[in-house]
């Protein structure tokens, strides 16, 4: 499959169903690793700034503890490639 059929819009609502993820608040999303490229501070910051997103976080990887223990933040470690339509089709905005 390549990537213009399988990144496509998809159902927003059916994506976070899949995820089970309610729909009352809007969703983030990131994915990526931990390295300095891809500015995981960053993140971090928006994590802690605006909690009334809730964080689809996509890492390959090592996942920091912290995140794990944090409500609005669900973390994906080493999604694959047939996951990420639906991460991405459930969020409202990528990172």
């Amino acid at each position: 499959m390549d990537a213009s059929t399988h990144f496509r819009p998809i159902n927003r609502l059916d994506c976070r169903a899949t995820l089970r993820l309610s729909d009352d608040k809007p969703v983030g999303l990131f994915v990526g690793s931990l390295q300095p490229l891809k500015n995981f501070s960053l993140m971090r910051q928006l994590i802690e700034q605006l909690p009334q997103i809730r964080w689809l976080v996509a890492l390959r990887g090592e996942v920091p503890r912290d995140l794990a223990g944090n409500a609005n933040v669900c973390v994906f470690q080493d999604a694959s490639y047939e996951q990420l339509p639906t991460l991405y089709g459930a969020a409202d905005f990528s990172v």
